[in-house]
């Protein structure tokens, strides 16, 4: 079963999973005229962004220390495959497609859950494609931290 992925891509597509948000917390941040909403919002950016850094040095470091192919097998890359072609932000959309017109800050905040949650699916079958030694430790950290963006997110929507 040829699943069309190799570890290069599916970092890749984790690095454009973290490009995308952080375009989509920007622009939702332009959209927001509460100031606290749009400091988080802001902040949240900024983590995307450090969080494609490191997915980036995971891919530079695959030349010198590549993935075991018994790592990358046809169950965790179907998976894989199934959360990015269905799930994640696609590398040729645009993620302010994903802002309605005169969006609320719910509304904002729906869809940035969203995008969380599947985040967080995504990374988890990334973690199924490699030796735990390989990476897990940062994939880890990424999880833990858009767990915790899932949670402030969903305080937010409460509290509107």
């Amino acid at each position: 079963m040829s699943t069309g992925f190799n570890a290069e891509e599916i970092l890749e597509m984790a690095c454009q999973i973290e490009r995308n948000g952080a375009k989509y917390y920007r622009l939702a941040a332009e959209q927001v005229t509460d100031e606290t909403a749009k400091e988080m919002l802001l902040e949240f950016a900024v983590m995307e962004d450090d969080h494609e850094k490191i997915f980036q040095i995971m891919k530079n470091n695959l030349q010198s220390n590549p993935i075991p192919a018994e790592y990358l097998t046809a169950e965790a890359m179907g998976y894989i495959r199934v959360i990015a072609d269905k799930h994640v932000f696609p590398a040729d959309k645009d993620p302010s497609s994903d802002i309605p017109a005169n969006a609320t800050l719910q509304e904002l905040l729906t869809v940035a859950l969203n995008m969380e949650n599947v985040s967080i699916l995504f990374y988890l079958g990334l973690m199924e494609a490699m030796p735990e030694d390989w990476g897990h430790k940062n994939v880890r950290m990424i999880i833990r931290e858009e767990m915790k963006h899932v949670a402030l997110i969903n305080d937010k929507i409460a509290a509107l």
